[in-house]
């Protein structure tokens, strides 16, 4: 099982591998990473919606609409 990630090898502008938490190197020459997703919800938050385990934001339960049939 190969560690973690904790950070590229960068010789001058050059990347030379990533570094691993258990302190090994793996050689790389071009590294494609994911952006970390950061809400900005403070608007949601000044107006009461609260997040559920999962991180999703939900409005309060006012004034609840049932949507289909009369």
């Amino acid at each position: 099982m190969t560690a973690p990630a904790s950070a590229p090898a960068i010789d001058g502008d050059r990347l030379r591998g990533i570094e691993l938490t258990d302190g090994h190197t793996v050689p790389r020459a071009a590294a494609f990473l994911f952006p970390r997703m950061v809400p900005r919800d403070e608007p949601l938050t000044d107006r009461g919606c609260a997040k559920d385990e999962t991180g999703c934001r939900h409005r309060p339960h006012r004034h609840r609409r049932r949507l289909g049939r009369r």
